[in-house]
């Protein structure tokens, strides 16, 4: 399967003559609309005012060749029941298309396939489901959920496909007239693009990044209203077009790297794809990074890219080994040199982003049920001594919570929890309880007393069955962040979002907390990303921007 790769051609001068298409081309990864816009949609015929204006185009620009964007015409379309093909023969231009290659919008559509099924499964059950009962629009949680998940679906469907409308194929009708720009012999090479005016601002970024001269030609259509009759031939004799040609200079572009400093061998996918949908030109991955690498790694980042580079980048630290990234995450804050400075995100293994968003919905509940004051609240941290159980324990603490961070591995020990709580309570100025709790006695006591319970245990480990749940008091908020059967608290659903389990106990399950979850990080990225200068992004920062999205409080950036 063909590659895409996009580099600038070497040892020539390329112009590119960008033409806007006569109408909009159409375009489909998956399938074509069952039927037309309007009645007009299928009966895109060239004008011979546009032939000759892009005749006259082919005379003014003298091009070495001209390609035009393919779209879903096939080829056997484009080649025999296209006008501008006599044109260019005429001219003696070779004319071709350009766009994705089949294989390439083949594949993305395989990667994409899942999703369409199930949400086309989601629409018959929500289809079959208001058959048997019209009502359930109303306030069925079963069919609102499935409601809810197949607009996620369709909305997420939609935007992959304008990505790969516009930006993927974008590029590979780049590769396509840089490729024909090399088999040039020329030096200066002239080419034309007619192309739908849509990708006009994508082309365009594309042309500055890979240093082509673009020359960008609009065309403006003007139908003239008849003095005195209507009829029809002098409706058509009035048309006629009026072409603007416009000279796009070229800006300096720089690309937004983001250098990912991982304490395991491989950095993560996850927060590597977060990256790039937060907007990322570049990641770079550096694997099994420890401390003492961390002020060389960092100065080769800033130092490379001099101060005007600098704004253009940021570092991301991650990791399972969280004692180990926050030392390297330390450092790197350390090492940033003015006018050198770039903002520094710290998240190892969603630790801190999870952590904010369970708190952030704990606090959601209470405000919102009026449950009552949070700072005068007990929480319970069930498993608290793992990356996430840490965080989790500071943030309540930070609202003013009164903090049993539990340990519930009957390996561990009580001086073990004990420990970790008075370092974190040191560290962070707040006040967390070690607790060891490894029987289910212990567990069940500590559920009674607490009024909130964060379950943040290892996957697959259940700490509170159904039982011990309907046996709690009223006025409780339970959260687990365990997607993995079984769950951390037994009859609580992963899709569940301040649900009453029983009357005055409410739930919310891994889902709800994820999806808030995946929001900060890529706030926090976009933050990253849109910063110049110095900043940091930890468990703090994150917080404030879990409590900005649930609450409307204001998420501020912490510089220094």
């Amino acid at each position: 399967m063909e590659v895409l790769e996009l580099e600038p051609v070497k040892g020539k001068k390329l112009r590119v003559v960008m033409v806007e298409s006569e109408y909009e081309i159409d375009w489909y990864l998956m399938e074509p609309p069952k039927a037309p816009k309007d009645f007009f949609s299928d009966l895109k015929i060239m004008s011979k005012e546009y032939r000759d204006f892009i005749d006259k185009m082919a005379q003014e620009y003298e091009p070495d060749f001209c390609v035009e964007e393919k779209g879903a015409r096939s080829e056997e379309e484009f080649l025999y029941d296209n006008p501008l093909v006599d044109v260019f023969k005429k001219r003696g231009v070779p004319y071709g298309y350009v766009d994705i290659s089949d294989n390439a919008r083949d594949y993305i559509w395989s990667t994409m396939h899942w999703k369409n099924e199930l949400r086309n499964a989601l629409k018959n059950q929500i289809t079959k489901t208001l058959a048997k009962n019209p009502e359930a629009k109303k306030g069925d949680f079963h069919f609102l959920n499935l409601v809810t998940w197949g607009q996620y679906f369709e909305q997420e469907l939609r935007e992959n496909e304008d990505d790969v409308r516009n930006r993927v194929r974008e590029a590979w009708m780049m590769m396509g007239i840089l490729g024909r720009a090399r088999e040039s012999q020329k030096k200066n090479v002239t080419a034309m693009f007619i192309c739908d005016p849509r990708h006009n601002e994508g082309m365009s970024k594309l042309c500055a990044d890979l240093d082509v001269d673009l020359v960008t030609v609009k065309v403006k259509k003007e139908v003239k209203n008849p003095e005195e009759t209507t009829e029809l031939s002098n409706l058509l004799k009035s048309n006629h077009v009026e072409v603007i040609p416009i000279v796009v200079k070229k800006k300096e572009q720089r690309q937004h790297i983001l250098y990912f400093l991982d304490t395991d061998q491989h950095a993560s996918p996850f927060d590597m794809n977060m990256a790039y949908d937060a907007g990322f030109d570049v990641v770079i991955p550096l694997g099994g990074v420890t401390a003492d690498q961390a002020q060389k790694l960092v100065q080769d980042i800033i130092f490379s890219r001099g101060p005007k580079g600098a704004k253009f980048t940021a570092i991301f630290v991650g990791g399972s080994n969280v004692n180990e990234a926050k030392e390297i995450f330390e450092k790197a804050v350390k090492s940033l040199v003015p006018p050198f400075e770039v903002p520094v995100v710290f998240d190892p293994r969603g630790a801190c982003t999870t952590a904010s968003a369970l708190v952030a919905k704990a606090e959601e509940a209470v405000v919102t049920l009026n449950l009552g004051d949070i700072e005068k609240m007990k929480v319970a941290v069930l498993g608290g001594t793992g990356p996430v159980g840490r965080f989790a324990c500071v943030l309540a603490a930070k609202l003013g919570c009164k903090v049993y961070m539990v340990e519930t591995w009957a390996g561990a020990s009580e001086e073990f929890v004990k420990t970790v709580a008075a370092d974190l309570s040191a560290q962070f100025d707040v006040e967390i309880e070690g607790v060891f709790a490894p029987k289910k006695e212990q567990i069940t006591a500590l559920a009674q007393d607490a009024d909130m319970i964060f379950s943040v245990a290892k996957a697959g480990v259940q700490l509170l069955s159904k039982e011990e749940v309907e046996n709690l008091l009223p006025g409780k908020v339970l959260l687990d962040v365990n997607a993995i059967p079984p769950l951390g608290i037994e009859g609580l659903d992963r899709n569940d979002d301040k649900k009453q389990l029983k009357p005055g106990v409410y739930g919310t399950g891994s889902l709800a907390i994820g999806a808030l979850k995946r929001q900060v990080e890529e706030g926090l990225l976009k933050k990253a990303k849109e910063t110049k200068g110095k900043a940091v992004f930890d468990h703090l920062a994150a917080f404030e921007m879990a409590r900005e999205f649930l609450l409307g409080k204001e998420a501020a950036v912490r510089t220094g």
